[in-house]
């Protein structure tokens, strides 16, 4: 194993570093982790092998630095979202929208070929986990913002935060599952996008409250209303429910007295002897 060069500075070990990182990256793209060989590897980034042991002692400590270099540049793009002024709905759209691309680039490394039956290695297991306590961070701050705004009607944000995180990596479990140890092609992960955007729809309009109408609209519900608009058509009475129309007054003017009045001298007739 070679010894650090103490006259190496750390901005060059670096630069080194996300060489080899890179050139990994681009061989387990092409080939898929199991195929590919350090010496490969060494020979895309343009250096020995010895180098490449130098800084990743075995090809998974090297597998498992390249999904921790993606996921950190994944995690930066939706800390980028945060701070932002649209909807907390639409973030978390934007969230599942990179969180799938990131498993795209996942799914690029074949790491499906590692374990059919999904027994990933423990140290990949182990780092998955915690990417989902970071998400699951994120993903409640966004949700108790939607809370206090108004915009989602919920009483717990802990529940609601677990529920989606899990439902949408439920959905990318499943067709790791249905792959059954080979790669996901373009038409599953197509589909699977799909799935993601109509679970996800359903989802915020499960827990979507008033903020979702337009501020005049919100406006105008929040004011009582003497009676029903001339824009909308009032309730039709239940079938069950007998409708009492009015009956004429005899002391009213018009047909209604008159009918009251022939009725009368009819009642009046067949009385007589």
């Amino acid at each position: 194993m070679p010894t650090p060069d103490p006259f190496v500075s750390q901005t060059a070990r670096s630069s080194v570093k996300d060489r080899i990182l890179e050139a990994a990256k681009d061989e387990f793209s092409q080939a898929g982790v199991s195929k590919v060989t350090m010496e490969e590897i060494a020979e895309r980034a343009g250096m020995g092998k010895a180098s490449i042991y130098y800084y990743f002692r075995t090809k998974d400590a090297l597998l498992k630095a390249v999904i921790l270099r993606e996921y950190e540049e994944f995690s930066r793009r939706l800390e980028e979202i945060l701070p932002t002024k649209t909807s907390a709905a639409d973030k978390l759209r934007a969230y599942e929208e990179k969180r799938f691309s990131y498993f795209n680039k996942l799914m690029a490394f074949k790491l499906v070929e590692l374990a059919p039956s999904l027994k990933v290695k423990p140290a990949l297991l182990d780092m998955f986990d915690e990417f989902a306590r970071r998400e699951m961070k994120l993903i409640r701050r966004v949700i108790q913002e939607g809370k206090e705004n108004g915009e989602f009607d919920i009483v717990s944000v802990d529940r609601i935060a677990r529920a989606f995180l899990h439902l949408v990596r439920g959905l990318r479990l499943c067709r790791i599952r249905e792959a059954r140890g080979k790669r996901i092609g373009p038409e599953t992960l197509a589909q699977l996008r799909r799935e993601l955007d109509l679970v996800t729809g359903i989802f915020l309009r499960g827990i979507a409250g008033t903020v979702r109408l337009a501020p005049a609209a919100r406006s105008a519900m929040s004011r009582p209303r003497a009676g029903p608009s001339r824009h909308v058509a009032p309730h039709p009475a239940p079938r069950d429910q007998a409708v009492t129309k009015p009956r004429p007054s005899r002391d009213s003017t018009g047909p209604g007295r008159d009918a009251g009045r022939h009725m009368e001298q009819r009642q009046e007739t067949r009385q007589r002897p």
